[in-house]
Order: structure tokens, then C-alpha cells, then sequence
């Protein structure tokens, strides 16, 4: 037995001699440097690549196994014309050896210094990263990779640390001009083992050329892998750039990948972030974008991704709800549910400008055609907001379901208080074509005209309550365009209202006392107070075409002496009116008069003149005929006392 132990121990004694020799000998006998030449071939038979390394490959085996090399680069493909697709100062790591014996990897720092990837897409839209492995064979069988599965040693991984400095990542698309490039990034980790929170930081300067953007980036998180749970936990997680910050603590599952968590966007100056990225927006409302926040809860995975509840802040404006992407293939539908308190779009809205050089013949510069990501939008939703201002238009209450597919926009039902009355209606917008096209089909229930035609900077000079209704249909991508193309019908019923700038009244009995002195009749013209038509109600019907409404049906009731009748146009797109109406007048002792008043020019100052010729050319006319009836009366008569006295 005891020679038994004698020749064991000399058995151990012999390996662990022979092992210390090994790790004495081996970096001396292998010389890694010496296959620098097979490694190139073989990258090169891989991947069509030109393998460079001008520093020394050095190993070690003990206490680490570990390859450190340096000045190390590989090239772009053969197509390309050569050039550097990524290279490296220094780079090494090293395992520790005897814990591989236990199924332990224990890993030492790892340390990348001097990375410099260049990313480019050619003018024929080829990339440089696609290809780092060689394509299969003719006639090759792909082969279903093997199920991935945790094993011990995977499960007892442990790394002392990551470190990146100086490195450089660039991208530069040829067929577009735009670049992009991230410049001495530095990203740090400390002591990496499952189940235990590491800290990492990273920061970079990230320029763009599109934009002339050059921006400082930091961020920092305590991240915790859980190798037997597949998961990663991510706290604290904080990004500052551009003058905002975002946090973060996020919880993923990896098989199958599934993420919680919550996100948020500190509030920011959001016209501080646009001038940093090279944009100054010029908006009717110098204050616009100047608080904005985010948080939300998210809940995503590889099918899509739910935010909820979601807040947003923008200025005055406060949304709360839900959002959520649903992936079908190579689509993106979105689902939606929002509130917000009050909107005000026309603060967001581009201030008014003169027409300048390179503006068609019809006044509106050529507009480009709608984003081409409104042509791919595949989404439906409610929104609920308490108050909503729109090219001067205000309303309150609104409700609207949305639904866009394949380049149809729809807007219904849409329902508001409008106005002091309701609104109902529906809304088309079609992105599919060259041209975009817009259908509105409204129904406004017991509203007040003056003020809603005074926010709509129509005119100030008309009042009433009634409804109005309408289906109308137009084209293009500007205001401008919309009122060159604009076709429907409208309708209207209005009681108790007003037209300022005119008494028809007071000119209804001027012209009569006019009419009436000229017949050597006098009349009284009762008083009147102010320039202003008193209606009891108003009708009318309308027909829009390009841009032209077109009326042939006006009718209203002005007490005590009037009742109007006309027909005429309106021109929206010069601003433009030419109206002829017919003014039935009575004076006090019950006499009519029809008057023909014509009323053209601009809209927002149109003229009023009453043609007394015509009246007078009427009543000749009247005259004249009547004449002549009691002519004929009288040869008739005359005739048929001649015939009678002939026959006795």
C-alpha cells in the first residue's frame, strides 16, 4: 500500500513536472507569429479579404490562456477598390486556466484600444459588412443549427471587465451623400458574474453630415445577467445628449426575448435639441417646443411592443394613454388609445409668408408629394381632446377613430363641439397617388357663423345660428391647392343674424323715395341705425367648382320691408364675390318695389349698388305693356260694338 502511495505521488510529481515544463516550453516552442501567413490565406479564402497584421501574435498558458496581438486590419471587399473596413491598435484577453477544469470560465479584462470600423454602401446600394463569410457551395444543403442550450461552464462565466477606448465607427452611404461617424467612444464594465449588478458608462462624439450635427453622448447603467434565468436586468439606466436625458430600467427576458420596463424623457427645450442638430424652426409661436417629456411603460416582443400608460408632455398639451405595434411579416400595424387636454396646431404651424420666387402661376409653390411613410401606415385609434384649435378654428370635445391602410386615411366618426353647436362628420385623406386627395363631408348642427367665419378669416361682416352641411372634395398638398381644386355642394339654414357693412334696408328706401320723387310720388324713409342687414332667416345652396361657389337660391327675410332673393359666385381662390340679388321692398303704406342690387368685389370689402336705371326700364316696360292691354281692351270692345250695330 505504501508503494502504492509512493509511486502515485511520483506519478503527480512526474505531471506536474511535466506541466510546469509545458507552460515554460510552449510559448517557446509555438510561435504563433509563424502562422500569420496561413491566417491571412484562410481569411482571404473565407471572405475574398485582405488580412494585415504588422504586430506580434503573443500567447500565454498559465495561470491565463490568453492571445494578445496588435496593429491588426482587415479589408474591404475586392469590389470595393480596397481601403480599410476595420482595424485595431492593440486588443487581448486571456481565461484563467484551471477554472476550465471545474467548468468555470473566469475571464480577464478584455481591452480593445485604437477600433476603427469604416461602414460604406456603394452608389449601387452594395455594402462592405454583407460577405464576411464565404456563400455555400453549389448544390449545398443548408444545415438547421443545433438547439442553443445553456451548459455549466456557460452558466459559470465571469469577466473581469470590458474595456473599449479610442475607437471610431464610420458610415458613409455614396449613393445618398449623408455620413455618419462616432469618434473616440469609451465604454466601460466592471466585474461581470451572473446574478450580480456590473456598472457600465459610455460616452462618444457623434457628427452627421446630413445635418452638420456634432453631439457629445454619455450614458450609464447598473446592468445584472442572470445566465440560469436567460435575463438581463437594466437600472438606472440614464443617456444625456443634445441637452436632453432619458431613463431607463428595463427587465429582458432572452429566450424567448421579452422586454418590461419603463422609459422616460426628462422635460427639455426641444428647440435647443432641433438648433444642436442643425434645424431652427420657424413657427407662429416663438415659445412653441420649448417643454417637452415622456415616460411610459413598455412591454415588447419579438411580435411588437406596447406602451402603456403612456404621458407625454408637449408645451401646454398633456397626452395620456396607450400604444401599440403589432409585426406581420414585414408590416407594422399600430394600435392606439389617447387623451389630451388641449392642442393648438397653429402654434406648430409655419408663419405666413409672401409669395417668392419659384411659386406657380396659380399663387402656391409646387408642393413635394406626402411622406412616403403615410403610404405604408397601417394603423387605427381612438383620440378623445378636451380643447382643439386648427387654422384659427376652435372646438371642444372631439372624438375621432382613425384608420389608415394602404394609403387611405380616414377620419370618422368625428364628432366635437363646434361653435356653440355639434359637429359630425368624416374625413378622406388618400396618399396612394402622385397627388393627395382630400374629402370632408360635414353636418354642423345650430352653430354661431360670426364667429366661426371671423377665426376662419373668411369675413367679420356675418352672423347667425343655424346649420350648415356639405360634402366637398380637393387636391394637393397645400392650403393654396386645396382651394384651386375644391368641388361639393354646401347648404344652409340660418336664423337671427346680421350682415354688416350694408342696410338694405336704408338703401331699399332711398332708392324708393329716389323712384318714387321721380314719379312725382313722395315717400318717408323711416330711420335706421347702423350699417348693418337684420335677418330672420336665411337660405341658400351652393355648388363648388375648382375653387368657385356658385349660387342660384339665396333667399332671406329682412323685417320690416325686405325679402331677398339672388344668385351669384364666390371666388376662394381670388377672394373674389359677384352677386345679384333681388330686393322686394314695401314701404310704410304697403307699395312694393323690386330693386336689383349688385354686389361685387373683394370679399372682405365687397360693393353694393342698386340699379335704379333697370327699375326704371322695368317700369316702362310695365308701363308700356299695360298700355297696351288697355289699347286692346278698348279696340276690342270698339269692334264689337261695330259688329253688333251692323248686324241690327
Amino acid at each position: 500500500m505504501r508503494t502504492f502511495g509512493r509511486v502515485a505521488g511520483l506519478i503527480v510529481l512526474i505531471l506536474a513536472l511535466l506541466f510546469a515544463g509545458a507552460v515554460l516550453v510552449l510559448p517557446r516552442v509555438i510561435n504563433p507569429n509563424a502562422y500569420t501567413q496561413r491566417l491571412v490565406a484562410l481569411v482571404r479564402q473565407k471572405t475574398g479579404r485582405a488580412l494585415t497584421i504588422k504586430g506580434r501574435i503573443r500567447l500565454s498558458f498559465f495561470p491565463w490562456l490568453g492571445v494578445r496581438f496588435s496593429r491588426a486590419s482587415l479589408g474591404n471587399p475586392p469590389h470595393f477598390g480596397g481601403g480599410t473596413f476595420a482595424s485595431i491598435r492593440t486588443a487581448g484577453i486571456r481565461v484563467r486556466l484551471l477554472p476550465l477544469f471545474h467548468h468555470r470560465v473566469v475571464i480577464d479584462e478584455i481591452r480593445l484600444v485604437g477600433l476603427r470600423v469604416h461602414l460604406i454602401r456603394n452608389r449601387a446600394g452594395v455594402d462592405n459588412w454583407s460577405g464576411l463569410t464565404a456563400p455555400p457551395g453549389p448544390g449545398a444543403v443548408p444545415v438547421a443549427a443545433p438547439p442553443v442550450r445553456s451548459s455549466p461552464m456557460a452558466q459559470a462565466l465571469s469577466v473581469a471587465g470590458v474595456e473599449v477606448t479610442h475607437a471610431d465607427l464610420a458610415f458613409t452611404n455614396e449613393k445618398t451623400g449623408k455620413n455618419w461617424s462616432i469618434h473616440g467612444l469609451t465604454f466601460s464594465a466592471g466585474r461581470m458574474v451572473s446574478g450580480r449588478p456590473v456598472r457600465m458608462t459610455l460616452a462618444a462624439l457623434v457628427t452627421a453630415n446630413s445635418h452638420k450635427v456634432s453631439a457629445h453622448i454619455s450614458g450609464k447603467a447598473r446592468v445584472t445577467f442572470n445566465e440560469h434565468a436567460d435575463a438581463v436586468t437594466v437600472s438606472g439606466a440614464q443617456v444625456k445628449a443634445l441637452g436632453a436625458t432619458a431613463t431607463a430600467h428595463l427587465h429582458l427576458l432572452l429566450a424567448p426575448f421579452h422586454m418590461t420596463g419603463t422609459l422616460a424623457v426628462l422635460p427639455f427645450n426641444a428647440r435647443t435639441v432641433l438648433a444642436r442638430l442643425g434645424m431652427k424652426p420657424v413657427l407662429r409661436d416663438p415659445q412653441a417646443l420649448t417643454r417637452v417629456a415622456f415616460r411610459t411603460g413598455i412591454d415588447g416582443t419579438a411580435k411588437g411592443w406596447t406602451l402603456a400608460p403612456l404621458a407625454a408632455t408637449l408645451d401646454g398639451s398633456h397626452l395620456t394613454g396607450r400604444v401599440a405595434a403589432l409585426r406581420t411579416g414585414t408590416r407594422t400595424a399600430y394600435r392606439f388609445s389617447v387623451t389630451v387636454n388641449a392642442l393648438d396646431l397653429d402654434r406648430y404651424r409655419a408663419p405666413p409668408v409672401s409669395p417668392a420666387p419659384g411659386v406657380s402661376k396659380s399663387g402656391h409653390p409646387h408642393a413635394p408629394a406626402p411622406p412616403a411613410f403615410l403610404r405604408r401606415l397601417d394603423a387605427q385609434g381612438t383620440a378623445h381632446i378636451g380643447r382643439l384649435t386648427v387654422f384659427g378654428l376652435h372646438a371642444s370635445q372631439v372624438r375621432v377613430v382613425l384608420t389608415a391602410h394602404q394609403g387611405v386615411i380616414d377620419l370618422q366618426p368625428l364628432t366635437a363641439r363646434f361653435y356653440g353647436g355639434t359637429d359630425q362628420g368624416a374625413v378622406r385623406y388618400e396618399v396612394a397617388g402622385p397627388v393627395p386627395k382630400l374629402a370632408v363631408t360635414e353636418r354642423f348642427t345650430h352653430i354661431a357663423l360670426g364667429p366661426l367665419l371671423r377665426d376662419a378669416r373668411v369675413s367679420d361682416r356675418f352672423s347667425g345660428t343655424g346649420d350648415l352641411s356639405g360634402e366637398i372634395t380637393a387636391e394637393g398638398s397645400v392650403a393654396a391647392a386645396f382651394a384651386e381644386t375644391l368641388n361639393g355642394h354646401l347648404k344652409a339654414a340660418l336664423a337671427q343674424g346680421h350682415i354688416r357693412g350694408v342696410n338694405l334696408n336704408k338703401i331699399a328706401a332711398q332708392a324708393q323715395m329716389l323712384y318714387y320723387e321721380l314719379r312725382g310720388q313722395r315717400t318717408t324713409v323711416p330711420p335706421v341705425t347702423g350699417d348693418e342687414t337684420v335677418f330672420s332667416s336665411l337660405t341658400a345652396s351652393a355648388v363648388i367648382h375648382n375653387g368657385v361657389v356658385q349660387n342660384h337660391d339665396l333667399s332671406f327675410l329682412a323685417p320690416p320691408y325686405l325679402h331677398v332673393t339672388g344668385q351669384g359666385l364666390v371666388d376662394l381662390v381670388h377672394k373674389d364675390v359677384d352677386y345679384r340679388l333681388s330686393v322686394i321692398a314695401k314701404n310704410g303704406s304697403g307699395r312694393a318695389l323690386t330693386l336689383p342690387v349688385t354686389v361685387q368685389g373683394p370679399l372682405a370689402a365687397p360693393s353694393y349698388h342698386v340699379d335704379l336705371a333697370a327699375v326704371m326700364r322695368s317700369r316702362a316696360q310695365n308701363l308700356i305693356h299695360q298700355e297696351r292691354q288697355r289699347l286692346k281692351s278698348q279696340l276690342q270692345h270698339a269692334l264689337h260694338d261695330r259688329l253688333k250695330g251692323l248686324l241690327q
